[in-house]
């Protein structure tokens, strides 16, 4: 007996030295949408994400181009970091177009890791969790292309006549689905009407696809950028009514985006029981139909 319980205590003794000599830094890897991201997202969301015990790294991945070109920057930001430190790794948050550009980053970029060599991009990633991304298209680029307006070819990319490049496998140089090893989720946002939007931009906008999806006989529901139904990929952790931008910007919404990023750090690391932070139901309404529960252990496993 007692030579059992040494060779258990000596087995369990190798197995924690192993994970402590292979011990990964794992970070929030931030890609931002169609517009590029602006100081919130490489300066003011990481040092404030980073006071509150939040690794978070912004991803500039540039604010022209094709999602494929968009991703191939991403390859190389990411190279570089795994230069600097060979054991990073991701949590991708990919925020609307983003979230297309981390799909297809995932699966078909290879990059070389200081001491690997050439690897699959995906070896280095942990989850992808998508924010407000229009997965099955929106049709507000088609709509402004109507109009003449030219718009950039990433943009174009995500019409909802022209997005199932991405999805379907008739398009191998471009389809990308949920790669084996990497947990997908998405967070979906929508709003109640016009009055909501951010700007009168926006309010122009939420009517144009809400017109759009009502006169096709489909949910008009939108967050004046995104129809909600296209916004799902991986388990949905959370239908939020929430303006499309919350997860770039603080538009004086509370609790914020990096007040929801701390929360679904602590919610990942098994902190929490819920996704996101709760909303005062008289400002914002929130969902709250999360049935089941991640943790950071539960993502590491699955490297």
């Amino acid at each position: 007996m007692k030579r059992v319980l040494s060779l258990n205590f000596f087995l369990a003794l190798l197995a924690a030295v192993s994970l402590q000599a292979h011990a990964i830094n794992l970070s929030f890897c931030y890609i931002p949408g169609a517009g590029g991201g602006d100081a919130n997202s490489f300066e003011i969301f990481p040092r404030e994400l980073a006071q509150r015990g939040v690794p978070f790294k912004g991803f500039d991945v540039r604010n022209k181009g094709s999602i494929q070109f968009h991703a191939q920057v991403f390859r190389d930001l990411l190279q570089a970091e795994l230069a600097r430190d060979p054991d990073f790794r991701c949590h991708v948050l990919g925020f609307s177009q983003g979230g297309l550009v981390a799909r297809y980053a995932i699966a078909h970029l290879i990059v070389q890791h200081p001491l690997l060599g050439a690897r699959p991009l995906s070896d280095f990633v942990i989850a992808l969790t998508t924010l407000s991304s229009p997965h099955f298209g929106t049709p507000l680029p088609r709509l402004i292309e109507r109009t003449g307006i030219p718009i950039d070819e990433g943009e174009s990319q995500l019409r909802d006549d022209r997005i199932h490049i991405f999805n379907e496998p008739a398009y191998p140089d471009t389809y990308s689905p949920e790669i084996p090893g990497i947990v997908y989720s998405s967070f979906r946002t929508w709003l109640g009407s016009a009055s909501e939007a951010t700007n009168t931009a926006k309010k122009f906008s939420f009517r144009m696809i809400f017109n759009d999806l009502q006169g096709r006989g489909l949910d008009p529901r939108n967050d004046s950028v995104v129809p909600f139904e296209t916004q799902g990929f991986g388990k949905v952790l959370g239908d939020l009514r929430l303006p499309h931008g919350y997860f770039s910007k603080d538009y004086g919404i509370r609790p914020g985006p990096v007040d929801f990023y701390v929360h679904y750090w602590e919610y990942l690391a098994g902190l929490r029981a819920e996704p996101h932070p709760r909303f005062d139901p008289v400002s914002v309404e929130w969902a709250e139909d999360l049935t089941e529960t991640m943790s950071l252990h539960d993502l590491r496993k699955e490297l």
